[in-house]
């Protein structure tokens, strides 16, 4: 281990005496360093000046650190179950999950993944000719998850799974796509363009990208892919019918290209269904494109008034006066604002064929196909424009939602208190026994912290108190980092956000993520 020296203040040498010729293991190192640091910040509350001293900075023997880095985010509970209900009447927990830290699952109508805090993928359902699962053995229907070998040299943090094909985000902000490339969703290139088994490989830029942008969200559809770049760019590829890639003249696209109708936009979020895209800007809007058959994209299918305020009520019929709301009939491949949402949204949530909203009151707000109550009010069709969730049965309040997950035929939320509720679903797909086609609360599952669907079954992550959360050896040891700041500032009487507050560049050097070796088969470096 490379040595480290601690620039303290003369008062402080007492904890870091002759440190560079002292013999200390790493535990010893990292609790002199913030004890040093929390007596140094203590001192500067203490004593009040116009100019306070600047932090401590821990040095290491390679060198200063020009600009501190950004502090990694507190890693994910690994003391979690997964629950998953659909089929049967009641949730029934995944034991192949019970070693795993799932943090996330998402899937379609034939399959199902499931991302570990440690980046590693495991896949369930159909691999036979697409190969969207990248298994190995390809049979009709994969019943247990297993893991995917080919991703084990990545980092993924986000998956997004569209009908026949399968994008992973990596800890590099890059995208690798696998599967089905017959409309260019895989954004190889025109070297795959028409194939429909493809390997691993990354995402290529259109050639009038002058710099590689860096991914922060990808999501996916029936033969298109949606990306959105820390820059709030939106970028797509792969199938033009319908306007699903945003592209106006309708041609598919077989890399990555900016849509032109969101370029003066920044965007926070996406989200995609079956043919359509959802965006949300940084202040709030929305905007859509894509098919609008269901009046999934928020906006009526004929041009109707719109009621003063941003009524979000019924299946459509304005009132007399107000602007006239544009109207969609099938489909478009411009972005077009949702104007009947009330406030600012936060988040965004595409099922096949409907769109769920969540505002920054924590309000969810929906709309487009509802034939089977997937979005609750029990069925009816449509319905558009956006209406609110109101309807919790029982003289219940409506929950703060922090979660949403929508899917063909049932929908599923996440309330602030960890509480799991289910909107539709048919034969008898109620988590708590009950037949679909209302919002009902599911009573076994409670402390639930993450929620996901895939085709008619849903799933929840739990915490499991009776697990310890320890962290997987495989991974990064963060959590184990962060096991051992939390002891250390509780014995001082100091608590961890104050301190790293305090002292972001001594925070950074401690606990940021130590780098990956290199990996000659890398898929991400494209050829």
């Amino acid at each position: 281990m490379a040595s480290e020296v601690l620039d303290a203040n003369p008062d402080s040498s007492s904890l870091t005496p002759n440190i560079l010729t002292e013999d200390l293991t790493d535990d010893q190192l990292l609790e002199r360093a913030i004890q040093a640091s929390l007596m140094n910040y203590e001192r500067s509350q203490s004593v009040s000046s116009e100019q306070p001293p600047p932090p401590r900075l821990l040095t290491r023997s390679s060198g200063p650190v020009d600009a501190p880095k950004a502090a990694p985010p507190r890693p994910p509970p690994t003391n979690t179950l997964v629950f998953s209900w659909g089929v049967s009447t009641t949730p029934t927990r995944i034991e192949r999950f019970d070693r795993a830290p799932v943090v996330d699952v998402v899937g379609t109508a034939t399959s199902m993944f499931a991302l570990t805090a440690t980046g590693a993928v495991y896949a369930s359902g159909n691999n036979d000719d697409e190969g969207q699962l990248l298994l190995q053995q390809r049979t009709s229907a994969t019943r247990i998850p297993r893991l995917i070998e080919a991703l084990q040299h990545v980092r993924v943090v986000q998956i997004a799974a569209g009908t026949t094909h399968t994008a992973c985000l990596t800890s590099s902000a890059t995208v690798v796509t696998f599967g089905s490339n017959e409309y260019g969703e895989l954004g190889h290139g025109d070297s795959t363009l028409g194939f429909t088994r493809n390997d691993l490989r990354a995402m290529v830029w259109n050639g009038t990208v002058s710099s590689k942008p860096k991914v922060r969200t990808v999501s996916c559809g029936r033969g298109f892919t949606v990306v959105l770049t820390t820059m709030g760019e939106v970028y797509s590829c792969g199938r033009g019918s319908y306007g699903s890639n945003g592209s106006s003249d309708g041609v598919n696209q077989t890399s990555l290209t900016q849509i032109f109708g969101l370029v003066a936009l920044p965007v926070s979020g996406i989200s995609s269904g079956l043919d359509h895209t959802m965006v949300v800007t940084v202040d709030g809007k929305c905007f859509g494109f894509g098919r609008n058959q269901c009046g999934q994209l928020g906006v009526p299918l004929v041009q109707q008034k719109m009621a003063g305020g941003g009524s979000g009520g019924g299946s459509g019929g304005g009132s007399s006066g107000g602007a006239l709301m544009t109207a969609v009939p099938h489909f478009t491949p411009n972005p077009v604002q949702v104007y009947t949402l009330p406030g600012s949204i936060a988040q965004v949530c595409c099922g096949p064929q409907s769109t769920m909203f969540l505002d920054a009151q924590q309000r969810v707000w929906v709309c487009g196909r509802n034939d089977k109550g997937q979005l609750g009010g029990g069925g009816g069709g449509r319905t558009v424009p956006p209406m609110m969730l109101t309807d919790f049965g029982n003289g219940v309040a409506s929950p703060r939602v922090e979660e949403m997950a929508a899917g063909a035929s049932s929908s599923v939320l996440l309330d602030g208190e960890g509480g799991v509720w289910q909107l539709g679903g048919k034969n008898g797909e109620g988590g708590n026994g009950e037949n679909g086609g209302a919002l009902a609360k599911v009573t076994l599952l409670d402390q639930a912290v993450r929620v996901g669907i895939s085709g008619s079954t849903m799933y929840a992550i739990v915490l499991d108190k009776n697990k310890e959360d320890v962290p997987n050896k495989s991974g990064p040891p963060r959590t184990l980092r962060y096991a051992r700041l939390n002891r250390y500032c509780g014995v001082v009487g100091a608590s961890m956000r104050r301190w790293r507050h305090a002292h972001p560049t001594l925070f950074s050097l401690l606990f940021s993520e130590p780098e990956r070796p290199p990996c000659t088969r890398d898929p991400c470096q494209t050829k």
